[in-house]
């Protein structure tokens, strides 16, 4: 069953508004009784105080009602990825280790005060290094995170801080159940991996993976996960078509085989990767791919930030540079 998540926000926002006209008038009458005015210049006055009034509360909405924005945060050689619409803030990781200030500070900018959703894909540093120092600062509801097996377990620094912070703040911590749905408003996101009767040992293959579904639209997002976990995935039956995904790791040449793609068919891939990075990311073999099968893309490394715009079946993107 899906778990329903800021429904009142909408509702919420209209008592707002309704309060603050409500003061408006009271203003405006007030002035009327001090001053006097006629007929004419109080409709005037309504009229200006209301639009100042609408402008400020307009400035604090996060997202257009009717739009989902998928923001791919430059964050170097890491991934960290917002989900945004008027009803959730869903942030996908948060880059290596002291990125972590970049991506609050992007938060900022584009109006978000507190996170329905954190998803840690996996305990990597260039996904989780920068969390803790998100969460120090940014108010979060909830926290997703994948199981994987004892042997694969991590105890590095960056972690363990990550742990801490959870434990500190209370955030409750929900583990990635294949098939389980959360909704928000009109935004849906379908847990699809990992599955707890994969073969790998490779930590990249835990990643959690989400599809994202918003009207006509959807975007997939699947970590780290190499060849080996796509092709297992695919064998689930999960639903992997969507019109945008993020390129798995980073690019890579181990990643975004054949058959995914053939499944996903989408139109527009968004890779995060480091200006001249060592893993050669992307890579020439994964672009020629993406080639073969008529898929555009867009990548951190040359694009700085990107902002992909969703309304009406339809998409925009938006490049920093």
């Amino acid at each position: 069953m899906a778990r329903q998540y800021g429904s009142d926000r909408q509702a919420r926002r209209r008592k707002i508004d309704r309060s603050i006209f409500a003061i408006v008038c009271g203003i405006v009458a007030m002035l009327v009784l001090v001053f006097g005015v006629d007929s004419g210049q109080y409709n005037e006055l309504i009229s200006g105080f209301t639009r100042a009034c609408r402008q400020v509360t307009d400035s604090t909405a996060q997202v257009p009602d009717g739009q989902m924005i998928i923001h791919m945060i430059d964050v170097g050689q890491g991934d960290s990825v917002l989900v945004q619409t008027s009803e959730a803030n869903i942030l996908i990781d948060a880059g290596e280790v002291g990125k972590g200030d970049e991506v609050l500070e992007y938060l900022n900018s584009v109006g978000v005060e507190r996170l329905n959703w954190v998803i840690c894909t996996h305990p990597h540093s260039d996904h989780l290094g920068g969390m803790t120092a998100v969460l120090k600062e940014m108010p979060a509801d909830n926290v997703m995170m994948p199981a994987y097996p004892e042997s694969l377990e991590v105890y590095e620094r960056f972690y363990l801080e990550l742990r801490g912070i959870l434990e500190l703040k209370e955030i409750p911590i929900t583990t990635a159940q294949p098939g389980a749905e959360y909704t928000f408003g009109e935004l849906k996101m379908k847990v699809l991996w990992p599955a707890d009767w994969q073969f790998s040992d490779d930590l990249n293959d835990w990643s959690t993976a989400l599809r994202f579904s918003y009207g006509e639209l959807d975007f997939l997002t699947c970590g780290d996960i190499t060849e080996k976990a796509e092709l297992q995935l695919l064998m689930s039956g999960a639903a992997v078509e969507a019109e945008i995904i993020k390129s798995s790791h980073h690019g890579s040449s181990y990643s975004s085989c054949e058959e995914f793609l053939s499944a996903a068919a989408p139109e527009l891939a968004l890779i995060s990767c480091g200006k001249g990075n060592s893993y050669q990311h992307p890579h020439d073999n994964l672009l020629k791919r993406y080639r073969q099968h008529d898929i555009k893309w867009k990548r951190t490394d040359v694009c700085g930030n990107i902002r992909v715009i969703c309304e009406n079946g339809e998409y925009t993107i938006k490049t920093q540079k």
